[in-house]
């Protein structure tokens, strides 16, 4: 309604039942409803007239009009305004010029920054490439791995700055982009599990993919259920010991748990590991996109550098391909211990001290949970004959024994995968990424700094002949806008009943 323009026609049907002011002014007003005020216009009834006669029959219209409403002594200050075809199709022109200077404004504007931004660039093109000193090209490489490093650690720690419109992912695109093998878990891979992943259907990146990828892990690992197990196994397990003949069901117990469990849940961190690199290796765009757009033309400038580009993306890439190899190793290592060697004491006492307060202790609290916790009797032992016949109970018990067992080798191998991801593939990108791509640089020759930079002058003259053209065809459509909008500016309608 804000856009609509009220026009009440055939006036002069109406006009002659006005007799006074109050019933003048009162119809003039309009609807009482409505916030705006109409115009009132009478068309002549004469046909077959020309241009010039239907004008003249147009004001005779009017001015009978006036006539009939002077008469009633209206308002004349207020309505007269309102009167007339002229008045109203002077108000619509003149609404009609302002909306257009509106709309060209912007456009003009937008004109305006892209011809001064290319015009920047340029001169900032021409400058790098008169200047060949090698010091100067080192600084610059300096300053500009210093502000990749910054945008690195600023997309960890959480920052839009990235564009997460752009360069978001939700989780489902994550696991098609990455080409990442899937989680070795039927039923979560097939939509059978499905459970409340943090952020899943978010467009996020940096620190908080790499938070909703830890997420998704420790769902998926906690799903894993102790596979099945044959009597078979159970009875294959069960061997000879070195010195005695008598079956152990225990030792048989360990070995079904350190085989299964490495063959469920270790595939896990592969998986994890793969889906990490993606992560944090897509952030070298994003980065890269961050300077180009939020730093000054001199780091934009750099970034025209063909081979110094490509040299950083390998460093950076080969950081990440470092760090997860350390971090394979040591995940590796990790549960190569919690299932060497099984610890049933510590498997067992999981569920203890529910009703200690660790808040308020006194020494004799303190006291009684250490000599519980000592002196308690491990929970895994089995009350059956020790018979080389394996038959249902036994099955069943040692089975029992192993899922046990393997429930709490999964607990713990979710708790240390989370800390080996934060320890050494996280930590290393804030404390040892600036550091090592600044040695990388800082061990060039001059000559091996030539070289690298001098990869990108093709590309330079080049980008310089596609700005320049980019900026006479602005400067060729902004000039356009400037003249229309000084035309538009210079028009001024008039109302001949005036």
């Amino acid at each position: 309604f804000s856009r609509t323009v009220l026009i009440n026609t055939k006036f002069d049907n109406r006009v002659k039942e006005l007799r006074n002011k109050e019933q003048a002014d009162k119809y003039l007003s309009g609807d009482e409803g409505l916030a705006k005020c109409p115009f009132f216009i009478s068309l002549p009834l004469k046909r077959d007239l020309d241009s010039r006669e239907y004008k003249d029959a147009v004001m005779e219209t009017y001015l009978s009009d006036l006539k009939y409403l002077l008469d009633a002594n209206f308002d004349e200050k207020k309505y007269l305004n309102r009167l007339g075809f002229f008045r109203a199709k002077q108000f619509l022109e003149n609404l009609l010029r302002e909306r257009y200077l509106l709309s060209l404004k912007p456009t003009l504007v937008a004109l305006e920054d892209i011809c001064i931004r290319t015009e920047t660039e340029i001169a900032a093109l021409k400058a790098e490439l008169a200047n060949k000193n090698p010091e100067d090209l080192k600084n610059k490489a300096h300053m500009y791995t210093t502000a990749f490093t910054i945008t690195i650690e600023r997309l960890l720690q959480g920052s839009i700055v990235g564009n997460p419109e752009r360069y978001g992912q939700t989780l489902i695109e994550e696991r098609e982009i990455s080409s990442s093998p899937q989680w070795p878990n039927a039923l979560y891979t097939s939509g059978s599990l499905r459970f409340e992943i943090q952020n899943a259907d978010y467009k996020i990146y940096g620190g908080a993919q790499f938070e909703r990828l830890l997420n998704e892990f420790e769902y998926v690992a906690h799903s894993q259920e102790f596979p099945p197990t044959t009597i078979n196994e159970v009875a294959s397990a069960i061997g000879v010991a070195k010195s005695h003949n008598i079956p152990i069901f225990e030792t048989a117990a360990s070995d079904i748990v350190q085989y299964k469990a490495k063959k469920t849940l270790q595939p896990l961190s592969d998986v994890v590991l793969k889906r990490c690199n993606f992560i944090m290796k897509r952030l070298y765009d994003i980065a890269r996109d961050v300077i180009q757009t939020e730093y000054d033309s001199g780091f934009e400038v750099v970034g025209v550098y063909v081979g110094f580009i490509d040299e950083l993306r390998k460093v950076y890439y080969q950081f990440i391909e470092q760090i997860e190899n350390e971090c394979r190793t040591k995940i590796k290592d990790d549960f190569n211990s919690i299932t060497k060697m099984i610890d049933w004491d510590l498997l067992s006492g999981l569920g203890d001290l529910k009703d200690y307060d660790f808040l308020e202790q006194s020494p004799e609290d303190t006291r009684k949970r250490v000599t519980e916790l000592m002196e308690r009797k491990v929970g895994f032992t089995m009350d059956v004959e020790r018979s080389r016949r394996i038959d249902d109970n036994v099955y069943k018990k040692v089975c029992m024994m192993s899922g046990r067992l393997f429930a709490g080798i999964r607990y713990f191998f979710v708790k240390f995968i989370r800390n080996k991801f934060n320890a050494f593939f996280l930590d290393p990108l804030f404390q040892r990424l600036g550091s090592v791509i600044t040695n990388h640089f800082r061990k060039l020759t001059d000559s091996q700094f030539e070289l690298m930079f001098n990869v990108g002058l093709a590309e330079m003259k080049e980008r310089i002949t596609c700005l320049e053209r980019q900026l006479e065809h602005c400067q060729k459509h902004r000039d356009r806008f400037r003249e229309a909008q000084q035309t538009i500016q210079k028009l001024q309608f008039t109302s001949p009943s005036k």
